[in-house]
């Protein structure tokens, strides 16, 4: 599943703002004390998921691309499968990005692959949702951090 979404912000800003987020999730998952600058490609860690129906269940986190500020991938790896997130990051002009949000999922056999497409359907519309409301709150978070900075 995939959206595009314009925002107003820099591309440094808003790449930044992922990795301060990676950074975050990395600590609460492993009690350690990283930075954003500690976040480099190939960083692998453990952490809970919960899927879309509530369950929760172990994780191999990979950040496979910190192209700073064009892309971000990374990869999550339970024993269903595999979900990879990315966000591809255009400058149009100056404070103006294109911000590209993608996940896929690859499921690890045949029976969950018809399990994914079957809950897929129903969360489609709700995924578009969330992210295009998770994009506009990071812009409004950096609107605000600008201001008052």
């Amino acid at each position: 599943m995939e959206i595009t979404m314009t925002i107003n912000a820099t591309a440094k800003d808003f790449y930044n703002l992922i990795l301060a987020s990676c950074a975050h999730d990395i600590n609460r998952s492993t009690n350690q004390n990283l930075t954003p600058n500690d976040i480099t490609s190939g960083f692998t860690y453990k952490k809970n998921l919960t899927n879309k129906i509530g369950k929760t269940g172990d994780s191999t986190a990979v950040i496979k691309t910190v192209d700073f500020p064009h892309l971000y991938e990374a990869t999550f790896t339970t024993r269903r499968g595999i979900n990879t997130l990315s966000y591809q990051i255009h400058e149009e002009s100056k404070g103006k990005l294109c911000i590209n949000y993608k996940e896929v999922y690859e499921p690890i056999d045949k029976s969950h692959a018809l399990n994914f497409k079957l809950t897929n359907f129903f969360y489609r519309r709700s995924f578009k949702k969330k992210m295009t409301n998770t994009i506009t709150l990071m812009e409004q978070h950096l609107a605000k951090i600008d201001k008052s900075g």
